[in-house]
C-alpha cells in the first residue's frame, strides 16, 4: 500500500473507511530531516498521541477520530476532510491545518526568534534575553501553518483566516 501522504516524520495511508498513520523514527528539526533515527521514536510519538485521544474522550467527553492502534507504531483513525490550504466552517468536520505549540524551554526556533528581534523577551514576561535552555515561568503557546513547505508562526488573524475558525474558537483550543 503507497502513503497517500508523506510528512517529516509521518506517513498517511487510505485504508478506505480510515487512515492509518505510521510514525517513523526519523527526526525533523527547524523542517529538516536529520539523516539518523532515534529507534523507538515512532512507538513514543504513537503513544502520547493515543494517550491524549482517549484522554480527551474520556475527561472531556470530546469525540476524536482516534480508533486504534494496530502496531505500537501506528495508528487508526476515521477518515476525516483535510481542506487545502484553510478549513472551511461550512464542512461539518474538518482537519484545522495549525500546529498548536506550548513551549516550556527557550529553545530551537523560538530561541532563534528571540535573537533576531522577531520575537521580544517581553512577550514572554522576560525582562531580558534569555539563555538557550533556560525554563519560561508561564509556557508561551504559537500557533503555526501545517501543511507548508515550512512551518511558519501566525499571527491570531492569520490563524482564523486559515484555521476557518472565530475568535473565540481560537481562544477555547
Amino acid at each position: 500500500m503507497e502513503p497517500v501522504r508523506i510528512g517529516k516524520v509521518k506517513e498517511v495511508y487510505d485504508e478506505g473507511e480510515t487512515l492509518l498513520f505510521k510514525f517513523t523514527d526519523k527526526i525533523s528539526v527547524f523542517d529538516k530531516i536529520i539523516p539518523s533515527l532515534i529507534p523507538g521514536k515512532g512507538e513514543s510519538l504513537c503513544r502520547t498521541s493515543a494517550f491524549w485521544f482517549k484522554y480527551i474522550k474520556e475527561s472531556a467527553h470530546v469525540e476524536t477520530d482516534f480508533i486504534e492502534m494496530p502496531a505500537k507504531n501506528q495508528m487508526r483513525v476515521t477518515k476525516f476532510f483535510i481542506p487545502e490550504g484553510k478549513g472551511n466552517p461550512d464542512e461539518i468536520e474538518y482537519l484545522i491545518p495549525l500546529e498548536f505549540i506550548t513551549r516550556y524551554y527557550v529553545a530551537g526556533t523560538l530561541y532563534d526568534r528571540l535573537k533576531s528581534g522577531k520575537v521580544k523577551p517581553e512577550e514572554l514576561g522576560l525582562n531580558s534575553m534569555p539563555k538557550y535552555g533556560d525554563e519560561l515561568d508561564d509556557p508561551y503557546f504559537e500557533v503555526t501553518t501545517k501543511f507548508e513547505k515550512f512551518d511558519r508562526p501566525l499571527t491570531t488573524g492569520e490563524c482564523i483566516e486559515i484555521g476557518g475558525m472565530t475568535r473565540m474558537e481560537l481562544i477555547n483550543i
